[in-house]
């Protein structure tokens, strides 16, 4: 094989390989799901209050995600601290901040 074929060949293997990259790049995820267990509270929906972050809120914040049995998701913009769960009608939690330890998970407590 000619000096130049092989070298046309690595650069078209180059460029293959970084188009194949791109699309991990452009869907990089700038959101965490993160779970509610409600069998603490056991309200019939579940709403998210979140502050410190991009994303502004009013109160009482968003609905969940019904996910199944006691457990509801919300999508929170990466970079939001803090957290309040509540069923709309008054009840909530504390103050909390939200999970960083790989489990994505609160109950309340």
């Amino acid at each position: 094989m000619k000096h130049s074929t092989k070298r046309a060949l690595g650069i078209l293997i180059c460029l293959a390989m970084v188009l194949a990259m791109l699309p991990l790049a452009a869907f990089a995820a700038d959101t965490t799901t993160i779970y509610f267990d409600n069998s603490v509270m056991n309200w019939a929906e579940v709403k998210v209050y979140t502050w410190g972050g991009s994303e502004s809120m009013t109160w009482p914040g968003n609905a969940m995600t019904h996910v199944e049995g006691n457990i509801w998701s919300y999508e929170v913009p990466n970079g939001t601290p803090n957290i309040i769960f509540n069923n709309g009608a008054g009840s909530q939690t504390n103050d909390l901040t939200v999970p960083t330890d790989g489990k994505n998970c609160c109950n309340g407590t």
